[in-house]
């Protein structure tokens, strides 16, 4: 049934809670270019009501920096890095984060 199954089933999607948004974050990609992003963090309902974005943005930091600027100037290029981002934010916060959402990313 729509609303749930019986043991066995897929386990149910996560239910979204509050979107964590946290301040710009500026890093140097390869060969002298930048990045500069924000990021906001969907929270599931279930998420601790202390939840921080300080591991998520340490992560994007991480994956972002030296970066070809190549790698990020198409579309397919920027959902690859963010869904491979986002799968390292979901195992950082057990599960706590459903999605990411970039609110701002300029390239130079």
């Amino acid at each position: 049934s729509p609303t749930g199954g019986s043991a066995g089933d897929e386990p149910a999607e996560p239910q979204p809670g509050a979107v964590i948004t946290m301040d710009a974050i500026t890093v140097n990609l390869a060969d002298g270019h930048y990045l500069k992003m924000r990021l906001a963090l969907q929270a599931t309902k279930d998420a601790d009501s202390d939840l921080n974005g300080a591991k998520a943005l340490d992560l994007a930091i991480a994956k972002y920096t030296d970066m070809p600027i190549g790698e990020l100037s198409s579309a397919a290029g920027r959902a690859k890095a963010k869904a491979e981002l986002l799968e390292q934010i979901k195992k950082a916060y057990d599960g706590q984060v459903m999605d990411i959402y970039f609110t701002e990313f300029v390239m130079q």
